[in-house]
């Protein structure tokens, strides 16, 4: 936690990227691992965000078979924090239930802060930043994701 505090303290970068190996915004989601699993860390990692309120952040995450994106609006802030999921090259919620993995993203993995439609096959993601139009990153980072084949 002190390692993170610092680099956010002493930043001053355009975009910041924060990698986590599970989601972190969705709090619903009651069969995978997440890190609403684990309040108190959480809500610290949220406070750290609200105190040092970096610019352009966007999580990325995976540990689920489907790519996703989901955004959250800061409370007090005209910001929001954007979150980027994708998973493995070699599974896929796809291949893994067929023709219930529909029913299995709708009924279980819908979040409040989900946004566009999920990847429910074989997928990954890409950052595109255009450093001249840092509100034009984020129409980039919501329109790479890619089916492999």
């Amino acid at each position: 936690w002190r390692w993170l505090e610092a680099e956010l303290a002493d930043n001053d970068a355009q975009v910041l990227l924060l990698g986590s190996g599970t989601q972190i915004l969705p709090p619903e989601k009651p069969i995978q691992e997440k890190w609403s699993a684990y309040p108190a860390s959480r809500e610290r990692l949220f406070d750290l965000l609200a105190r040092y309120n970096p610019p352009n952040l966007v999580i990325l995450s995976g540990d689920v078979h489907y790519g996703e994106f989901l955004r959250m609006d800061c409370a007090g802030s005209n910001r929001s924090v954007v979150e980027a999921t994708s998973s493995g090259l070699t599974h896929s919620c796809r291949s893994q239930f067929k023709f219930l993995c529909d029913f299995f993203l709708d009924t279980f993995e819908l979040s409040r802060y989900h946004i566009g439609t999920f990847a429910d096959d074989l997928n990954f993601g890409a950052i595109e930043i255009d450093w001249f139009d840092p509100v034009f990153f984020f129409f980039f980072l919501l329109v790479v994701f890619a089916v492999v084949f």
